[in-house]
């Protein structure tokens, strides 16, 4: 049976291929029975799926998907009144990534993922601060080859390999924009903090071989990306003076440091203080819009011109609607 790419789903069919599985978690139904919730991912979507009355012949090589891996999955796609679009699972046998001959069609990436770095590194050329200029440019070319591929979270917003340097991007580039409207901003601060502002990361998440995150790592957990940036700076910038290169003034360390702790916005977001001042207010402001934006795209995406989502939008406070 051909490879049906989750977008391309007809409802009341059954389907069979090999999917990306992520957050397996086995559990039991009201009778006591075994039964697993997760989902099939593949570079066009996430779909829901349940599996009831699992047994020894229908449920094999679990060690290769538990909690995330790749396996052969027969399922039948339905529109749940209670959940909405989900697989019901039939059977399903672990594979090894390395059996996967479609592994490009399972896995979510940005297309120019080299080209958005090059973006970036226009970003930091145009920053006027030797210092400043010299710390962004230190961090691009130190962690590039990470960075390129980073998702920018496990799930929410830009959850694909590339998602760190496109959400950074179209950050960077309304703050030029807004820096044209408001001339009174600090243009250096504002883009150098978005540039670093997310940072902390590369050492949040766990990530498979694939490139994706499967997890938070223990730092990741304890102290969160805002912490973690923080002190990845810190030690950067004492690697910089060691090889005496150019680097922020105190004010700008400083100023850079709570934009880093702030850009949450407030303290149950993770954020420690809220923006003290406009820079790092706007910074708070843009990656809001843009995570925003990116989680709006998927749910409109998926309705049709006129319609409201069935449920409340996690993340969105609310159902969405798509206008046209």
């Amino acid at each position: 049976m051909a490879f049906t790419p989750i977008s391309q789903l007809i409802f009341n069919q059954n389907y069979e291929g090999i999917w990306r599985i992520d957050d397996f978690s086995l559990v039991n139904d009201r009778k006591g029975n075994p039964m697993a919730r997760f989902s099939l991912t593949d570079s066009s979507d996430k779909l829901p799926a349940v599996f009831f009355s699992i047994n020894e012949n229908n449920f094999k090589q679990k060690e290769q998907f538990m909690p995330n891996g790749f396996a052969k999955v027969s399922f039948r796609y339905e529109d749940n009144a209670n959940y909405g679009p989900q697989a019901k699972i039939l059977s399903m046998e672990g594979v090894e990534m390395s059996e996967v001959d479609n592994l490009a069609q399972l896995i979510p990436a940005l297309p120019d993922r080299a080209e958005t770095m090059k973006a970036l590194y226009q970003c930091a050329r145009l920053i006027q601060s030797p210092g400043l200029r010299s710390l962004v440019m230190y961090v691009l070319n130190t962690y590039e080859t990470v960075l390129v591929d980073l998702p920018a979270a496990k799930s929410m917003h830009h959850d694909v390999l590339g998602g760190w340097a496109y959400h950074t991007l179209r950050m960077a580039r309304m703050g030029y924009y807004l820096c044209r409207v408001y001339p009174e901003v600090n243009q250096d601060l504002l883009i150098s903090g978005v540039l670093l502002h997310d940072l902390g990361k590369l050492q949040e998440f766990s990530r498979d071989e694939t490139g994706m995150v499967i997890d938070y790592s223990i730092s990741g957990v304890l102290l969160s990306h805002l912490v973690i940036g923080l002190l990845m700076v810190e030690d950067i910038l004492k690697q910089m003076e060691a090889k005496n290169l150019p680097v922020p003034t105190e004010n700008e360390k400083l100023a850079l440091f709570h934009m880093i702790e702030s850009h949450h916005g407030k303290p149950e977001y993770g954020s420690a203080v809220t923006p003290k001042f406009r820079e790092a207010m706007l910074l708070h402001y843009l990656d809001q819009i843009d995570a925003k934006v990116w989680m709006y795209d998927k749910v409109q995406d998926s309705l049709e011109a006129g319609s409201l989502s069935e449920k409340n939008v996690f993340g969105l406070d609310g159902r969405v609607w798509r206008p046209e």
